[in-house]
C-alpha cells in the first residue's frame, strides 16, 4: 500500500515531536543529579578541607536517591514537565516529600543526625536549585522550539 505525501509528511512530524519529547528526559535526569551534586559539594566545600567522593555521595546521595523516586511517581521527568509553566507547580511539590525522605535515608543508611538547620538549608538551597535551572531549561528548551514552554 502507497502511502500519500501527506500521510509521510504527517509520520515524520509525529516521530520528530516524540524524539523531541524524548530528549527532555535525559537532560532532565543529568542536570538534576548535577544539582544535587552541587549542593553536596557547596555544603561539604564550607565544613571539610578535602571532601571526598565517599563524601560527596553520602552528602547528596540520598537526596537524588528520594527525587528519582518520588519525582518519577509524580512525573517531573515528563516531557511536559519541562514546560516552563510546569517547573513551579511540579518542582516544589515533588522536592518536598523528596527532601523528607531524603533527611531519613541520610539518617537511617549513613547514619546521620537530622539537625535542623541543615534540614532547613537543604530543602531551600535544593529547592532554589532545582526551580532554577530547571527554569533555565525549560527558556533554553523553548527557544530552541523543543516545545517546552
Amino acid at each position: 500500500m502507497r502511502k500519500t505525501q501527506k500521510e509521510i509528511s504527517a509520520l515524520v512530524a509525529g516521530k520528530t515531536r516524540l524524539i523531541k519529547k524524548l530528549d527532555d528526559r535525559p537532560a532532565l535526569l543529568a542536570g538534576d543529579t548535577l544539582t544535587f551534586l552541587a549542593f553536596a559539594l557547596i555544603g561539604l566545600s564550607s565544613h571539610e578541607r578535602n571532601p571526598s567522593f565517599a563524601t560527596l555521595m553520602r552528602a547528596g546521595l540520598p537526596f537524588l536517591s528520594a527525587w528519582l523516586v518520588i519525582g518519577t511517581v509524580s512525573g517531573v521527568f515528563r516531557s511536559d514537565a519541562a514546560a516552563s509553566s510546569s517547573v513551579l507547580r511540579r518542582v516544589p511539590p515533588t522536592w518536598v516529600p523528596a527532601w523528607g525522605i531524603g533527611l531519613l535515608l541520610r539518617a537511617f543508611v549513613f547514619g546521620r543526625t537530622v539537625e535542623p538547620a541543615f534540614a532547613l538549608v537543604s530543602l531551600i538551597a535544593n529547592a532554589i536549585l532545582l526551580v532554577g535551572w530547571r527554569s533555565i531549561f525549560a527558556l533554553v528548551s523553548k527557544r530552541k522550539g523543543n516545545g517546552a514552554g
